[in-house]
Order: structure tokens, then sequence, then C-alpha cells
């Protein structure tokens, strides 16, 4: 669906638009209506659009969106970044640490035990269970489906609070 701001080029062969076809246009306006656009026409359907600049109206079967409208941009560390378009160290930093808690974690589990898997052993998406500890081991545990798993123990386990 078109959105005003969005880039849009004609594809229809109307030779109406022969001048105008190869350009790239930025929506405007959206009627989908004869109350929002005196030109509509219901019987098309769909809606019509006009384009800064464009002395002509398209419907949606006649242009193509070429780009859309650039989406509001969320303040995060993306508009801090420099001119390379890299997060700044402190960033860098916080996502380093956020995704060690995350993902393949070094096991103590021995490969002959018969609940060892090379492939899964010792991997956790799950996020850290704050304050909650292996007694064990000390690792972290994660939190997963409200259990508690150890990943360096491959095994889940009921948390010690003060490790």
């Amino acid at each position: 669906m078109v959105k005003i701001g969005d880039k849009i080029r004609i594809t229809s062969d109307n030779e109406t638009y022969n001048k105008w076809r190869w350009k790239t246009w930025t929506v405007s306006h959206i009627a989908m209506n004869r109350e929002q656009h005196p030109g509509y026409d219901s019987g098309v359907g769909g809606s019509l659009i006009d384009c800064e600049g464009l002395p002509v109206s398209l419907y949606e079967y006649e242009y193509d969106i070429v780009s859309e409208s650039p989406k509001k941009k969320n303040k995060g560390w993306r508009e801090k970044a420099d001119h390379t378009g890299k997060a700044p160290r402190h960033r860098i930093a916080s996502i380093s640490k956020e995704l060690k808690s995350m993902g393949r974690h070094q096991t103590i589990k021995s490969p002959s035990d018969p609940t060892y898997s090379k492939e899964w052993s010792g991997v956790s998406y799950a996020p850290h269970a704050k304050g909650k500890h292996c007694p064990d081991c000390g690792e972290n545990l994660h939190k997963e489906a409200g259990s508690f798993y150890c990943p360096k123990c491959d095994n889940y386990k009921r948390p010690s609070e003060g490790y």
C-alpha cells in the first residue's frame, strides 16, 4: 500500500504519461473516494494518488513503488554512530555483554556422558535469571520455560540465591 512520501515510477503504457514515465515522483496525496479527489472513479477502485510536480493523478495499476518513505527514526545508537556507521564503544561493550549471555557456552559435561550432545550441550538463547546461580559451578542460570538451566553443567538446576 502506497503512503505519502513514497517514491513511485509510472508503469502504465498510456501515451499521455510518456514525458513523465522515467522520472521518480514523490506521493503527496492519496484518495480512496470522490470526496477526497474530484477525479476519483469508483469503478476503477483502489487508491488515486497525486505526486509533487506531476500534473496527472495515477491509480494503483499505473505505477510501482520505487522506495518507501523514510520511517521515523528510532532514537538509538544508530543516530549516535560516527561517520563510519559504527556504534559507539559503550554500546558495543553492552551488545557484547548481552551476546555472551546467549548462544553457545563452555560446558563441563563430558562427551562420554550419555546426555551430552556436541551440537546442543551448553547452548542457551534464553535470558539470564537475574541473581540465580548454579549451586554446583556458580554459573549464572538461564530462565527457560519456567525452569532454570545451567549451560556450563548442561543441566536444569535449582538456583542458589547468593553463590
